[in-house]
């Protein structure tokens, strides 16, 4: 399936709950739906994992649909701030 992986530092708020401190989780290109989310402690262990193994969508036929034409209605703007921060979590 086609994913985009995602990975970063998890808030304050969550790194007590799930006993972590980064993440990194797969998200499904065309839908949104995350297909993994695993979870690392500081020294880059997994500590939690939650892998999507089957799913089904839409099963009935879609007759008709419209999508926007217009780029600009979907146009995500940077602000002037933004800094980049990688974050070094093990590929697999």
């Amino acid at each position: 399936m086609p994913a985009t992986v995602i990975t970063g530092e998890l808030p304050d708020m969550y790194k007590e709950r799930f006993d972590g401190e980064l993440f990194k989780i797969w998200v499904h290109k065309d839908t949104g739906i995350i297909l993994n989310l695993e979870i690392y402690d500081d020294s880059k262990e997994i500590v939690n994992n939650i892998k999507l193994n089957d799913i089904k969508l839409n099963t009935n036929k879609i007759t008709s649909y419209s999508i926007s034409d217009d780029a600009e209605e979907f146009k995500i703007e940077i602000p002037e701030n933004y800094k980049e921060d990688k974050h070094e979590i093990p590929n697999k």
